[in-house]
């Protein structure tokens, strides 16, 4: 696949929409290198990682079994052979089991809110330190990532996300 049969933020697009909202595995051979570099903020275990297609084939079974994944592209930003995706997700868990854990999780959170800490009572979601869970047991998370596409594959991609980064973004203005 070369960069002229799809722009770079197209390539990002279509493999996260497939990805993840289809199901679709085979976005993985068709979209990412192999190996393919992955850089993640704060987890320093996981900060510098070389993933195979095996791998990440893995992985989405792994988050499918897991949980319904509804991925929105905020805002996709292209800049020579780099494009960055801001996003917001939402994670519902598969089965009950699931859901009940990060359900049990968000009365935590709860059980520790203060006004002073800066917290919002949001109707039937939880805000905590930027968690944010709804009464299903739904998560809300938000992420930043800078894919590296070289030749129509990715070939590195740096990721902010995790549960510092829970809650939606707001709408973009420009």
């Amino acid at each position: 696949m070369s960069d002229t049969a799809m722009s770079r933020s197209d390539i990002v697009r279509d493999y996260v929409t497939r990805l993840w909202n289809q199901r679709d595995p085979t976005a993985i051979k068709d979209y990412l290198q192999e190996p393919c570099w992955r850089h993640d903020a704060g987890e320093p275990e996981r900060n510098f990682m070389k993933f195979n297609h095996e791998f990440q084939m893995v992985r989405a079974q792994e988050g499918y079994k897991a949980a319904h994944f509804d991925f929105q592209i905020v805002k996709l930003l292209e800049s020579g052979e780099f494009v960055t995706m801001i996003w917001n997700l939402c994670f519902t868990p598969a089965t009950e089991e699931i859901g009940n854990r990060l359900k049990k999780q968000a009365d935590e959170w709860v059980k520790t809110w203060h006004p002073a800490d800066g917290g919002e009572d949001i109707g039937n979601r939880h805000e905590r330190q930027g968690a944010v869970v709804d009464d299903h047991g739904s998560l809300l998370y938000k992420g930043i990532e800078v894919f590296h596409i070289v030749d129509g594959k990715i070939v590195e991609v740096w990721v902010a996300q995790g549960f510092g980064l829970t809650g939606h973004w707001g709408p973009t203005m420009t």
